[in-house]
């Protein structure tokens, strides 16, 4: 039943019961029996019970209804609604458009949530996409690097060798040992060049696949430093002058010594490449807490303050070095095993003073995981 039609049957029980008895004061017999104040007094007292039912009955039909909704509203609680939803009037009809509202309201959350998460992942999709493009981008550039580095740098000791070894074999009966040693001198140097150019690109080659990964040893580093240093001697890659100090304290690391054998030997290298014979490299082994210090400093000629940001990308060469031998991969690879054993890399330099590096490695490294291989090439 309508809310209206309810009010119309009190206001019919209302007017029954204040205006039919005073229908009876226009009768003489009724006027004879009952004074007029008592009949005034009725009715009063019949209004008064007029205003309380209609109080009462607009209470609990609109207003507690309605402060039901609002609750059910504000607090997010369709079931606050529910024992409204039996009734026919316009309450029940709002009970129920409200009941529809939260199923409704709970069925486009479910739909948001899954549109979002499906955008997610198409984000994420194209965000994927967007990294392998721009691998693949940096992988055809390095391929052509290579390329280009095959071409132009293999170039020389090859033709080195074959000029040598056709010098050999024409003159080897007239020359006397000296000449002959000194043109074999110059075929295990190109041969060399070419190891060491062979064995930067597989480095990073296995980089780029991922299988470039920390295999820790215990290394006694004394004689580990030593030995790198002799090996640099036979290549004639190490300084002239070389001012070797390491501190004391625990000989034995934990580490990978193939990749401590990069860093130390691409920084000492470069380090005699790029200083005057008559100037020392100074190395300088420390220990920091849980970290050993390699401290590589020259007195060469410096790295531009321009270049300092592209140091480690490969195949960059520094704007001061044309005339000096190089490929552009020792920083690089020395930037990329300091990051595989969890350590770091920092460098002060001036242009005609020097650079020095400082290399901090944990004294105990932890093998690679096939989640923890990145890279930055």
């Amino acid at each position: 039943m309508k809310i209206q039609y309810k009010f119309l049957i009190i206001f019919l029980i209302a007017f029954a019961i204040t205006i039919v008895p005073n229908l009876f004061l226009f009768r003489s017999e009724v006027v004879g029996w009952l004074p007029i104040y008592l009949w005034t007094y009725l009715s009063i007292a019949r209004f008064v019970l007029l205003i309380g039912l209609f109080v009462l009955v607009t209470h609990y039909w609109i207003i507690k209804p309605l402060n039901r909704i609002a609750r059910a509203l504000a607090l997010n609680k369709p079931d606050l609604v529910d024992v409204l939803a039996h009734r026919r009037d316009e309450i029940g009809k709002i009970s129920t458009l409200l009941q529809r509202f939260f199923v409704q309201r709970k069925e486009l959350g479910t739909l948001m949530k899954e549109k979002s998460q499906a955008l997610e992942s198409v984000a994420l999709s194209e965000a994927e996409i967007s990294r392998m493009l721009s691998k693949q981008k940096e992988l055809n550039q390095l391929k052509s690097h290579f390329i280009s580095l095959v071409s132009h740098e293999f170039r020389t000791p090859i033709s080195a060798i074959s000029s040598n070894v056709q010098l050999l074999s024409k003159y080897e009966k007239k020359w006397l040992p000296d000449k002959k040693a000194k043109v074999l001198r110059r075929i295990q140097e190109a041969i060399k060049k070419m190891i060491t150019l062979l064995e930067e690109v597989t480095l990073i080659s296995k980089d780029q696949s991922e299988s470039l990964k920390v295999n820790p040893e215990v290394i006694q580093i004394n004689e580990f430093i030593n030995e790198v240093i002799e090996d640099l001697r036979k290549s004639s890659e190490l300084p002239v002058q070389l001012e070797l100090h390491i501190e004391r304290g625990e000989d034995d690391i934990y580490s990978d010594k193939e990749l401590l054998r990069q860093i130390l030997s691409h920084l000492l290298s470069n380090a005699g490449k790029f200083s005057p014979e008559e100037k020392p490299v100074r190395v300088t082994i420390a220990r920091d807490n849980n970290h050993i210090q390699l401290i590589v400093a020259d007195q060469g000629i410096g790295i531009p303050e321009r270049d300092l940001d592209q140091l480690y990308q490969p195949f960059h060469r520094c704007s001061n070095s044309d005339g000096f031998p190089g490929t552009g991969l020792g920083m690089p690879i020395v930037k990329r095993c300091v990051d595989l054993l969890k350590g770091s890399i920092r460098v002060k330099s001036r242009v005609n003073e020097g650079a020095t590096f400082y290399v901090s490695v944990p004294i105990r490294s932890s093998k690679t995981t096939e989640y923890e291989q990145d890279s930055d090439y």
